[in-house]
């Protein structure tokens, strides 16, 4: 039977209370916010908290589906992690529904280490090691099952819709399945999480 439970995107311990005015909340940015830019109404789609420095903020799967990883462009030591739902999660009547979650700020050595995925430094990449190591009795996937690398810049183009990302194809390899909860990163010096909804007007594109 689906697991169709929810969970928490990150460890609550380790991130802090966003700050009054600090300009890190979802939605409206007030215009007493330090980031208020007077010339434009302006809004966060991203909810941003700052790390406890004792702790490791990790990323975890809301729910079950697959994963693709894009790079941040300019930043090579961070990577954005994007979470499309199985058709069968349950998230209630929210209407649109959800497209995808986004991971952003998520440190590279905890997926990837050069034209590899990382050794077991989280519950995905252990399943990406044991399930290679089944079919090839090696313990060295490429990158590309995480959707880096598809094509020769390394990465898809900014105006690749991730939509059609999920569903391109991989040169023989297929994005990997996660389940609700599971470990699929870590974040890096905040923790920023966003929601995509399934709107006929938004496309999202891989550096969005």
């Amino acid at each position: 039977m689906p697991d169709k439970k929810v969970y928490f995107y990150t460890n609550l311990d380790a991130i802090k209370n966003q700050q009054v005015n600090d300009g890190r909340a979802f939605g409206l940015i007030d215009t007493n916010d330090i980031v208020f830019d007077a010339s434009n109404e302006q809004f966060n789609l991203t909810n941003i908290h700052s790390v406890d420095p004792l702790k490791t903020p990790n990323a975890y799967a809301v729910c079950a589906g697959k994963i693709l990883v894009q790079e941040v462009n300019g930043n090579p030591n961070k990577l954005n992690v994007y979470l499309k739902p199985n058709p069968e999660a349950d998230f209630g009547d929210i209407n649109p529904k959800i497209k995808c979650f986004v991971y952003r700020n998520i440190k590279a050595s905890s997926l990837v280490s050069s034209n590899l995925v990382a050794s077991n430094t989280n519950t995905l990449t252990f399943n990406i090691h044991d399930d290679h190591f089944k079919k090839t009795g090696n313990h060295n996937p490429d990158k590309k099952v995480l959707g880096l690398g598809f094509t020769s810049a390394n990465s898809y183009p900014d105006a690749y819709c991730l939509e059609k990302a999920f569903n391109a194809p991989t040169q023989g390899y297929s994005l990997f399945p996660v389940s609700g909860g599971d470990c699929i990163g870590e974040f890096d010096s905040t923790v920023d999480f966003e929601i995509i909804t399934d709107t006929c007007m938004f496309h999202l594109k891989k550096t969005f």
